[in-house]
This record gives C-alpha cells, sequence and structure tokens, in this order.
C-alpha cells in the first residue's frame, strides 16, 4: 500500500465513476454491492483480518454511484421536460449569488411552480436587473428553452457546465426583471459563503 492513502482512495473514487459510465447495469446491483462490502468489512473486523482493501471499495462504490445517480432521468414533474419555446411563469428561490452585466442578471432558480403547476428543478435565467439575492423567492416570466452543446467533442462549454450541475433549460426574461415576492431564504452557510467572499 501506498504512503499517502489519500491517493488511493482517489483511484478507488476515480475508477467507480470510470466503470459506471462505461459499463451500464442496474442501479440496484450497486446498493447489493454496498450491502456486501459492508457485510465484508463487519466480517472482517470480528475476525480480526487485513481490511484495508475492503475499506477501498465504499470509495469505489460511491464513484460508481455519483454518475449513476446523475444519469438518472428527471421526474416528470422536473421543469427540463415542460414543453420549450413557450412563455411560461416561474416562481422558485434563486439558488445562488445572481450575476450582473449591464441590464441583465443571470441566476440559477430552484423551481416551485411552472404556470401554477406544481414543479421541480433548476433553470437558468436570463433576465433584466432588478435587486436580486441569493435566497430571494421570486417569480420571473419569459420564453423556456433547451440547452444545447458545442458540436465539438472534447471541448467544455457553458452548456456542459450547466448538465453538470443539473440543469437542462434556461429561461430567457428579458422583457421585466423577476418580481420579487419575499427575500431572506435559502441556506443559512451557503448564505454566509457568499458573504465571505464579498
Amino acid at each position: 500500500m501506498m504512503k499517502n492513502p489519500l491517493i488511493i482512495i482517489t483511484i478507488a473514487y476515480i475508477l467507480g465513476i470510470i466503470i459506471g459510465k462505461t459499463v451500464s447495469f442496474p442501479l440496484v446491483f450497486s446498493f447489493i454491492f454496498i450491502g456486501l462490502t459492508i457485510i465484508l468489512i463487519f466480517w472482517s473486523i470480528i475476525n480480526k483480518k487485513d481490511m484495508r482493501l475492503f475499506l477501498l471499495a465504499p470509495f469505489f462504490l460511491i464513484g460508481l454511484l455519483n454518475f449513476q445517480i446523475r444519469s438518472l432521468p428527471p421526474p416528470n414533474s422536473d421543469i427540463s421536460n415542460f414543453p420549450k419555446h413557450k412563455f411560461v411563469a416561474l416562481i422558485g428561490q434563486i439558488d445562488d449569488e445572481p450575476r450582473f452585466i449591464d441590464d441583465k442578471a443571470f441566476f440559477t432558480l430552484k423551481v416551485v411552480s411552472v404556470n401554477s403547476r406544481k414543479a421541480t428543478g433548476f433553470v437558468a435565467v436570463r433576465s433584466k436587473t432588478g435587486q436580486l439575492e441569493y435566497g430571494d423567492r421570486v417569480e420571473v416570466k419569459g420564453e423556456l428553452e433547451g440547452i444545447e452543446s458545442l458540436a465539438n467533442p472534447g471541448i467544455m462549454s457553458y452548456a456542459d457546465y450547466l448538465k453538470n450541475k443539473g440543469i437542462n433549460c434556461q429561461l430567457n426574461a428579458v422583457r421585466g426583471p423577476p418580481v420579487i415576492l419575499s427575500k431572506g431564504g435559502g441556506n443559512l452557510f451557503k448564505r454566509v459563503s457568499i458573504l465571505v467572499k464579498n
């Protein structure tokens, strides 16, 4: 074994991601592997066996599950399943610190409803500038659009970046600024980290 266990743990995790990406099998098998690994670890402890190899297995499985869970299709209520190129009214919470460029605001919205229908998921919003902050609950109206990746393989685009964050659609809301319904929401730790960064 190497002297630095972090290197081995990282390698096990990356191997899990690579295998999860190249070999497709049902998610239930990953949970079965996790159960077997836990049993083997307890067996090693009871019988006082060397369990260093078994301790790497959970990190491998976390990498495997990480890719498999992220590649699951979104639920029917997800914003990405709503019809595109339609004018919609979204209500949700600003999930990151808005960026402002000229008279435009860019932020991620954690969706609660679409046209008064309950919805889930995240959407990248481009809107008119307003007094927006992380955690604000807002209503924003605009055209819902898909996100297209670059055609060149191997080149990381903004669309790929959004997809990696679980954002599969965007809202172009340049007719007017979002209407702030309430302020001061969101995760306390995220809010503190934004304050510290600023």
